[in-house]
């Protein structure tokens, strides 16, 4: 394995002034700089003193467990004493100085002299606690996407994989890539919420990110951007036409044991009004035919699709008419 240090060190540098952990590790960055080819360790340059303790011709696991938190020959200090690089041997004998038997790797002491962005690199995975293998972010979230209401976005996205999962942040702003933090959830399969307040006709941009339970936050996902919109007029013309497509927020709202929705068609489209939980899972469909342009009602008894009573909770009410998709909240209370 080859490690290219031009890339690895800016790294390093931007994760120190973002305030995120650098996540240097000894298996996959650490460990190969002293192989064959490199430092040359492998071949027994690099040792302590007449016990050969810094030997790192093994596996990385294996000279790992051998080195950190591990007492040496040289004046008490352990080969990697994690968090304080100059109380740890290894890195006293590469850095250049002279105890306990002289510089390491032997027969090529100026290695780390003439090479400081592996030294550096070994440095800043001692101070970072000398990790076995780093605690990685999660993976950012994936397909986000936004349907605009009245005053209000709700946001979809993929379930994370982290197995130490913590919560999303949802960022959003009226500019392009946002970093203002709107809103969170802690559930990991809580992959939907809708944002109040907003201001009808602004366009608002959002991008997600999952954090685990170590703090480590992943990078953004896809950005969406969506505009919020106000209930549309009728039409002043004598057919009574919706200027816009519409989707009235359902009355009542909380209701028991079952509401009405309203919504309005300025032209003939292909129309799908299904109801949702809270988890982004379709619970009933309600209309899926096309239609022509007019005002429609439609009631929703409460049932999912078996036409079994849903449970207290909140549930989203989604029209798509053609390219168009609005969405309602709605609070069903039993």
């Amino acid at each position: 394995m080859s490690v290219r240090y031009s890339a690895i060190l800016p790294l390093i540098i931007a994760g120190t002034l973002w305030g995120q952990p650098a996540y240097v590790d000894w298996v996959t960055q650490v460990h190969p700089i002293f192989q064959v080819g490199q430092a040359g360790c492998a071949s027994g340059g690099c040792h302590g003193g007449g016990t050969a303790g810094l030997t790192i011709n093994s596996s990385a696991t294996t000279t790992y467990n051998n080195i950190v938190n591990k007492i040496s020959s040289c004046q008490s200090l352990d080969y990697v004493e994690p968090f304080d690089p100059d109380a740890s041997h290894l890195y006293r004998k590469i850095s250049g100085t002279q105890i306990c038997g002289g510089r390491m790797p032997r027969g090529n002491e100026s290695y780390f002299i003439n090479n400081p962005d592996p030294l550096e690199l070994v440095r800043v995975w001692i101070e970072e606690g000398a990790l076995a293998e780093a605690d990685l972010p999660p993976a950012a979230p994936q397909n986000l996407t936004a349907e605009a209401g009245d005053g209000e976005v709700t946001l979809t996205w993929g379930q994370s994989s982290e197995s130490d999962f913590a919560l999303y942040r949802i960022y959003g702003d009226s500019v392009a890539n946002p970093t203002a933090i709107m809103d969170s959830t802690t559930g990991i399969a809580d992959t939907m919420r809708t944002l109040a307040n907003l201001v009808n006709g602004t366009t608002y941009h959002f991008r997600v990110t999952a954090v685990d339970a170590g703090g480590n936050e992943s990078e953004f996902s896809n950005e969406v951007p969506a505009v919020p919109q106000a209930p549309l007029a009728l039409a002043a013309s004598g057919r009574g036409l919706p200027l816009r497509f519409s989707l009235e927020q359902n009355h009542p709202n909380p209701f028991n044991p079952a509401t009405t929705l309203s919504y309005g068609l300025p032209s003939g489209a292909r129309v799908k009004l299904a109801v949702y939980d809270m988890r982004g899972r379709e619970v009933a469909t309600l209309e899926d035919a096309w239609q022509p342009a007019g005002r429609y009602q439609l009631r929703w008894d409460g049932n999912n699709r078996r036409g079994r009573p849903v449970g207290t909770g909140v549930y989203f009410a989604r029209l798509r008419a053609g390219d168009v998709a609005l969405i309602r909240k709605m609070v069903l209370l039993r």
